[in-house]
This record gives structure tokens, C-alpha cells and sequence, in this order.
């Protein structure tokens, strides 16, 4: 999984990439894997739209154009094809998350930019723009840290796609302190069990792999959320550790 700022890609600026299991890349790296994804159809992509502190506030998938034609004439497939006689590998990166901020979605904040000469990388970049935007009107908006009025709770004990998506974009990682399984490999945990009155509310969830989901159903281990997206586990010796959410470049 690539997580990659929207503008490095759009050659706005020349902050890095992070890349799971493999830590920092650099800007060059990261518009490579990008381009070498954007030609493969099996990569999914996603935009998560962050706020002036970093903090996700909404996350939505990108749409692959239909039909799209790499620069230079060529299908995708026909593109593949040529690099796989070039001997280059496909399935590099399974998906990329491509951050933007809320200022870059205003009206006329990104002027006259050109994406179309980054051929099909530039026509997912401007759908991910469009997916932000929409998402964003949308509603309900995500509180980032604040106390939670429950207003985006859903009713049943399942969790929406919606709601699932943003909670994975603000977690980004299972929860348990030394855990880097990330977010959309995890269980969507309700801290307060939904059978004892936990809502199905951010406030509520939180991402954690299936191992550590089952430890805090051990005795004596206790799972809190005092604000969303900060979990405080507390083991059995009373000792306490506290997770707060991994800001995005903002």
C-alpha cells in the first residue's frame, strides 16, 4: 500500500511517499510506484482528504476512468504488455491512498493546473479530486478528535461503508501499540461491545487486527476510547498506553 500526497504526485511538491512495511520513499520513488499502479487495473485507489491538523476527514474510492488510454496512444493492456517484455513487474503496489487537504478543495484553489499530460495517473488524479469534493458535501462531517455527538451513529450493530472507510483512513493501522498490520487488513471493533450499548459511532470503533481484538476480550485487559481515534489499552499489570491517530501531511 502506497500513501502518497495528492500534489507530490501532480508534481506540485516533492514531499514523500510512505509505503507500508517499508517505511518513507521518496517523491521520485512514489510518482514511479504511482505510474506503474495507474497502469495496473487491478490497483485500487482511494483519496482521504485531511485537515489543517493533519486528521483525516473523509476518505472515499477513486473510480478508474472507463476505457482510459495511457499518454502516447496505448491501451493499458497493450501498455502491461509492452513492460512485461521490457521485463518489469506488475502487482507492485496493491492500492495507493492519495492524501489532499481540505484548502485544495475549494474553488479555484488549484487554478489552472494540467494533469493530462501524466496520461492516465493525471485522469485518476483529477477523479480523486471530484470524489473529494463530493464526499465532502456529502455529509455527515467526521469530528477529527473532538467530543462525538453521535450524529453519523448508524443503527445496526454493522458498519457503513462510509463510516468503515473514514474509521481506516483516521486509524490507518490496527490500534494495539506495536501492531503496523494496517487499517484495511483489521476488524472494525466496537470498543463498548454493540450487545452491552456500544454505538456504531467513530467514536466507538476503532481498527484492530483479529489477534488483538481478541485480547481485549482476555481478563483483566481493557480497551478505552476516550476521544475518537485515541484508544488507551490497559494490561492486566495496570499499565496504560495510549494510541492517538497518525497525522497525514496536511
Amino acid at each position: 500500500m502506497l500513501c502518497v500526497p495528492w500534489r507530490t504526485l501532480a508534481g506540485l511538491c516533492s514531499e514523500p511517499g510512505q509505503l507500508s512495511r517499508v517505511g518513507p520513499v521518496t517523491a521520485g520513488v512514489a510518482r514511479d510506484l504511482s505510474r506503474t499502479a495507474a497502469a495496473d487495473p487491478a490497483c485500487a485507489w482511494k483519496v482521504i482528504v485531511v485537515g489543517r491538523s493533519g486528521r483525516a476527514l473523509a476518505a472515499v474510492n477513486v473510480r478508474r476512468p472507463a476505457g482510459a488510454r495511457r499518454s502516447g496512444g496505448g491501451s493499458i493492456a497493450a501498455s502491461q504488455e509492452g513492460n512485461r517484455d521490457a521485463g518489469l513487474d506488475w502487482g507492485v503496489v496493491g492500492g495507493v491512498a492519495l492524501t489532499i487537504p481540505v484548502s485544495a478543495l475549494r474553488p479555484g484553489a488549484l487554478g489552472s493546473l494540467e494533469l493530462a499530460g501524466l496520461g492516465m495517473l493525471g485522469q485518476i488524479l483529477s477523479g480523486a479530486v471530484t470524489a473529494a469534493a463530493s464526499e465532502l458535501a456529502a455529509g455527515p462531517r467526521w469530528n477529527e478528535l473532538g467530543t462525538c455527538t453521535h450524529d453519523a451513529a448508524a443503527p445496526g450493530y454493522r458498519v457503513p461503508d462510509r463510516m468503515r472507510a473514514w474509521v481506516e483512513a483516521r486509524d490507518q493501522t490496527c490500534r494495539y501499540p506495536i501492531c503496523r498490520r494496517p487499517a484495511g487488513r483489521c476488524d472494525q471493533d466496537h470498543t463498548i461491545p454493540y450487545r452491552l450499548g456500544g454505538a456504531t459511532c467513530p467514536c466507538n470503533l476503532s481498527a484492530d487486527c483479529t489477534r488483538h481484538h481478541r485480547l481485549k476480550h482476555l481478563p483483566n485487559w481493557r480497551l478505552d476510547q476516550p476521544r475518537p481515534g485515541v484508544l488507551t489499552w490497559t494490561t492486566p499489570a495496570g499499565l496504560r498506553h495510549t494510541v492517538n491517530p497518525d497525522p497525514y501531511p496536511a
